[in-house]
């Protein structure tokens, strides 16, 4: 499948920004040099691939569970928390 390519103009417009910024994204490199052509002082850029290029990555595929905080508490607090709850008569282990 043979990629359409496009004008600086449309490319600019598709990701919102100006022209300039898409032209110092190309001499900067940011646009990689296999997603584009120049032909003269004319570019032509391959969008979709470019709009691929800058769509987030998915850096985490499962979703990993944490073990739950483990708080330290001082005698004389761990006493208050048990005071506190033992009045409501809420069973609680520290």
């Amino acid at each position: 499948m043979t990629a359409t390519l496009v004008p600086i103009e449309d490319l600019a417009r598709t990701l919102t920004v100006s022209v300039t910024t898409v032209r110092s994204w190309v001499r900067t490199g940011l646009i990689p040099g296999d997603r584009y052509v120049k032909i003269g002082n004319t570019y032509r850029f391959d969008k979709e691939a470019i709009i691929d290029h800058f769509r987030p990555k998915k850096l985490v595929t499962e979703a990993v569970p944490l073990p739950p905080p483990k708080v330290e508490l001082s005698p004389e607090m761990e006493q208050l928390v048990l005071d506190f709850f033992a009045e409501d008569n809420v069973d609680i282990n520290l």
